[in-house]
């Protein structure tokens, strides 16, 4: 991942108590903003957002996506739920 940071295909957005890790994502019909990893104190979180989303405009992005626990559909009321992830462990 640090590779992709210095090339640039990877952006790291942080603040004093939280980060979010994004990548652009072109797809067939539009151009996304894929925050892939975000952790850290809410509030925080949401001013980082609001740059996202300048950001994403800025680079000709029409949709901001990522995925996380379902507690994140509580706060996150302008976004659009349509899916989950699920895994399973293997044996080693």
């Amino acid at each position: 991942m640090l590779v992709a940071l210095l090339q640039g295909r990877l952006r790291l957005w942080a603040g004093e108590k939280s980060a979010i890790v994004t990548e652009i994502v072109t797809f067939p019909r539009l151009k996304a903003v894929n925050c892939f990893l975000v952790g850290g104190d809410l509030s925080e979180l949401f001013m980082i957002e609001k740059k996202i989303v300048e950001y994403a405009k800025a680079e000709g992005c029409s949709r901001i996506t990522g995925g996380g626990r379902f507690g994140w559909t509580r706060v996150l009321k302008d976004y659009k739920v349509v899916g989950s992830f699920m895994y399973k462990d293997v044996e080693l």
